[in-house]
């Protein structure tokens, strides 16, 4: 009889299963703290890494709530058709990728689509902080969601001062020199005023690692799109001197956190010095530098290259940049054609 009246009813089940799911969930944290302590007792991890793990740890163990567990065909395929019915639908603008503000290169990726790792690589002098910054303000004042900065080259108030160029159209020479005329002092007060407003958040922590971002990034409500500048600046925590390897696990980490954080990752990367030895100076996939892994790991490789800053007194269009999309997961590669403004660090849609 006491095995009977101990059988959850129909009607309390729920209730029942609330309360098995919470002392699931409290157990695996008591063992979760346990494991931690052992770590720290340990005396084998630093502080920093400590932190990370617990933080992982504990990361998952919220997360593992909703999403353990395989799903059954029947469910992704409802799950697929319902988005395909959103981005159709008269709200599509917001489901589908965020627009980079770039026409031409938006019918080639269908916008920054949520989960994707995108590649944006470049010799030097290209312009591919400014163009990277250029998305981010489009993002950030087109769908009022978070856009986040990490800038591992550049201060918080180098990259405020190109933003400010941009925004104000006054000459980046200007805002350097400090030789600033009343004209240009109205524009940056209003383009200040305007970027204030902007859902931005910029983080300029030389060194940092892919656990840290993360941790980071958790806490940012409404999230909407991450830059990264730039991929070799960035430390990792295995214990190696092998940039192969470092960068290979980097960018293997940063397209799994573009998968559990749902957004867009643009991450700036340098090229080796290959397009120097060739007569044609384009970029191609073989040029991105040191790993192999960085082209696999991407959904979206882009390169930019300006031919007026190798050829300067023959090219017939020096203020025509070219974004070559390398390889693209979603769709068709090929190349774009944008107009550079190098005194305001800023890119336009190209006419015609």
């Amino acid at each position: 009889a006491s095995m009977v009246q101990s059988v959850p009813s129909v009607s309390n089940v729920e209730d029942y299963c609330n309360i098995v799911a919470e002392k699931y969930y409290a157990r695996t944290l008591a063992a979760t703290a346990q494991q931690i302590l052992s770590d720290i007792a340990s005396g084998g991890y630093s502080a920093s890494s400590l932190l990370d793990s617990a933080e992982q740890k504990i990361y998952d163990i919220r997360q593992g709530r909703d999403t353990t567990g395989l799903t059954p065909l029947n469910d992704v395929v409802y799950g697929a058709y319902d988005q395909l019915a959103k981005i159709t639908g008269p709200d599509k603008e917001k489901y589908l990728g965020a627009r980079t503000g770039f026409t031409k290169l938006d019918t080639y990726t269908t916008g920054l689509n949520r989960s994707d790792l995108i590649i944006l690589a470049a010799r030097p002098a290209m312009g591919k902080t400014s163009f990277a910054m250029n998305i981010a303000l489009n993002v950030a004042r087109k769908t009022e969601k978070q856009v986040a900065v990490f800038s591992l080259e550049m201060s918080k108030e180098q990259l405020a001062t190109r933003l400010l160029s941009t925004e104000a159209l006054v000459d980046s020479k200007k805002l350097r020199s400090g030789l600033l005329e009343k004209d240009d002092w109205m524009r940056l007060a209003s383009s200040a005023d305007t970027l204030c407003r902007m859902p931005m958040l910029i983080d300029d922590t030389p060194g940092i690692t892919v656990q840290q971002m993360k941790a980071k990034l958790r806490r940012v409500k409404n999230l909407g799109l991450v830059v990264i500048d730039y991929l070799q600046l960035m430390n990792s925590t295995l214990k190696t001197d092998n940039r192969v390897v470092i960068i290979s696990e980097i960018t293997r980490q940063l397209k799994i956190m573009a998968k559990e954080l749902d957004v867009p990752i643009i991450l700036l990367s340098q090229l080796s010095r290959g397009p120097e030895s060739r007569t044609d100076k384009r970029p191609m996939l073989s040029d991105l530098r040191e790993s192999g892994s960085i082209e696999q790991d991407a959904d979206i490789v882009m390169f930019l290259y300006r031919d007026a800053y190798y050829n300067p007194t023959t090219c017939t269009s020096p203020n025509v940049s070219e974004c070559i999309v390398a390889k693209n997961r979603h769709g068709e590669v090929g190349t774009v054609e944008m107009v550079w403004d190098g005194q305001f660090t800023r890119f336009a849609n190209k006419e015609g």
